[in-house]
């Protein structure tokens, strides 16, 4: 391939240490393996387990218990990349009250961005970095500040491109107007690819399209397994999920549904998190016809065993917030009809030859009786699913094209 003799700079939030984090990747990496000759990992956290990986890919335990002891130095003996982050920055006057408003979280996220940025620049010295290597990092808000630091401070600047999903782009859950730095990394990066059709509307439409010959639609994938799921005759009907149980998943919400249906139904649940308690109480008041299985926090390769050998009806997601999910994705290249809230860009997955969209506010008597129509009126043809899946989250093709574009 035309980039073979690069090397490839991937910042990670974790992988590929632990199981959990960033399981994606495992797929993506295959393909960015062929493509540069090296492929170099920065995760900002290290565990015990590491996942295996292409011989090609190496990993540097840089980021780590890598903590500035004073922010305020930090920031005092950089004035020349403030100017800089400044300058790249968008000073309207709603953004300037969020600073205000939260500046302890802006000067801790720039602080230690800078402080990394210092340690990257004597470690970049060492990896003799080339002008054409690439640098990749997987989250819009991950290691762009320490990144733009090291770029900085050389006479070239390699590119950047990072991707964007929901965390780090969707302002909710910071609770401020816009995630913290949106404008001066939008300024840093030579191209960001969003995960989402939605994603990419909602910032064009927060910067006016300002900076929309840098965006690049690019969906993850999966690989497209051998055997679909098997179809047997049963007397229940078996819905699957597969999310970690925190609040805005809503996980614990989905006995509170189950509990309004007359059908014998067999509940599934991959994933753990810190809302178990209040899920394993709901899951109490669940009358006979339910039945539910627990099966906490399971390898990606298990989930995918289980779906080739058990025969699941339906897929279910009642988060309030989402990115396009992967566990989605997962379940459709077995020919699962998906159930889902239409958040974030579930709508690019979810339709009425795939499943089932709610609305996204619906009350939970709204939502059992949608499934209880599905349940009993679904003619959705597994084979359309398939096909669907093929042609827009199929790993094979998706990370091809997107290698293309290093």
């Amino acid at each position: 391939m035309s980039g073979e003799n690069k090397t490839l700079f991937l910042f990670t939030a974790g992988y590929p240490y632990g199981t959990r984090d960033e399981p994606f990747l495992e797929t993506e990496i295959n393909y960015l393996s062929k493509k540069f000759s090296t492929v170099i990992i920065f995760p900002r956290i290290k565990k015990n387990e590491i996942r295996d990986t292409p011989s090609n890919v190496k990993v540097v335990d840089f980021y780590s218990n890598l903590k500035p002891k004073n922010k305020l130095g930090v920031l005092l003996r950089n004035p020349t990349f403030l100017l800089r982050v400044l300058f790249k920055s968008k000073l309207k006057v709603k953004y300037i009250i969020d600073f205000i408003k939260h500046y302890r979280v802006h000067l801790d996220i720039l602080a230690s961005g800078i402080f990394e940025g210092e340690k990257l620049v004597e470690l970049f010295k060492k990896l003799n970095i080339k002008e054409d290597d690439v640098v990749y990092d997987y989250w819009f808000i991950n290691s762009i500040i320490s990144i733009d630091y090291w770029r900085s401070k050389k006479k070239h600047e390699n590119t950047l491109i990072c991707r964007a999903h929901r965390y780090d782009l969707y302002p909710e859950e910071w609770k401020m107007s816009v995630v913290p730095f949106t404008f001066y990394r939008l300024n840093v990066v030579n191209r960001l690819v969003f995960i989402s059709k939605h994603g990419l509307n909602y910032l064009n439409a927060q910067t006016n399209r300002e900076f929309n010959e840098k965006f690049q639609l690019s969906y993850l994938g999966v690989n497209s397994p051998e055997k679909k799921n098997p179809q047997e005759l049963k007397e229940l009907y078996r819905i699957v999920s597969c999310a970690r149980v925190v609040d805005f998943k809503n996980v614990h919400l989905i006995p509170k549904v189950l509990s309004q249906l007359n059908t014998p139904i067999e509940w599934v649940h991959f994933g753990d998190g810190p809302m178990m308690s209040e899920l394993e109480k709901n899951i109490l008041d669940l009358p006979k016809n339910i039945k539910v299985i627990l099966k906490g926090h399971q390898s990606n390769r298990e989930v995918l065993y289980y779906y080739e050998n058990t025969d699941v009806d339906a897929f279910i997601s009642l988060s309030d917030s989402e990115g396009l999910p992967v566990s989605m994705m997962e379940a459709q290249s077995f020919g699962i009809p998906i159930i889902a809230k239409n958040v974030g860009g579930t709508n690019e997955i979810v339709n009425e030859s795939t499943g089932l969209l709610l609305e996204n506010n619906a009350p939970i008597p709204e939502i059992a009786a949608d499934l209880s129509n599905f349940i009993e009126f679904n003619k959705i043809k597994r084979e359309g699913i398939l096909s669907f899946f093929n042609e827009n989250f199929n790993a094979s093709q998706n990370y091809e094209l997107f290698i293309e574009q290093f």
